[in-house]
């Protein structure tokens, strides 16, 4: 059935889908019947941006497995386990971080008063959520700030690895 066929039909017309290349302008509003799909483009955005880091951590881990074993000597095994412990330190701090906001909330839930009125009561469970969803929300930027800057830093060591040495003389 086409479009003409349906709105005849409903007495209502259909509304118009934009086509590939015509785009909302930046500064534009999406059109109403598009409102509901903000979330989805929200979605797809941070999906694109999770397939990239994975794709990108894939090739700096390929690019190493191919540059480190041509230069594996005491400089390159130096800085290997210089870069996990730095990486250990820093899980360390994430995981002190995770203990001392979750004691956090606990304290505050357990000095919390005892509320005599539902609506106290709502007030001071919703506030402890609020608090786990901050503490959440904090922690995992935090976590995910780690992993990218492990990804950088390891892409940066592999590119100079790779580099020739600038000492090596001429033969």
């Amino acid at each position: 059935m086409s479009d003409e066929q349906l709105k005849r039909q409903s007495g209502t017309a259909l509304p118009a889908v934009p086509s590939r290349g015509s785009a909302p302008s930046p500064g534009s509003s999406v059109a109403p019947q598009f409102a509901g799909l903000a979330p989805l483009a929200r979605v797809g955005k941070l999906s694109l941006m999770m397939t990239q880091f994975a794709v990108r951590g894939i090739g700096h881990g390929a690019v190493g497995a191919a540059v480190v074993p041509m230069r594996f000597d005491h400089e390159v095994f130096n800085d290997l386990l210089a870069m996990q412990g730095a990486i250990l330190q820093r899980c360390v701090e994430e995981q002190q971080g995770w203990f001392d906001g979750l004691a956090a909330i606990a304290e505050c839930y357990m000095q919390s008063r005892r509320a005599n009125t539902l609506s106290k009561a709502f007030e001071q469970e919703y506030d402890i959520m609020s608090r786990l969803g901050a503490l959440m929300a904090d922690r995992s930027a935090s976590w995910l700030d780690l992993l990218e800057n492990i990804q950088v830093d390891y892409a940066y060591w592999v590119t100079e690895l790779a580099r020739p040495s600038v000492t090596r003389q001429k033969a």
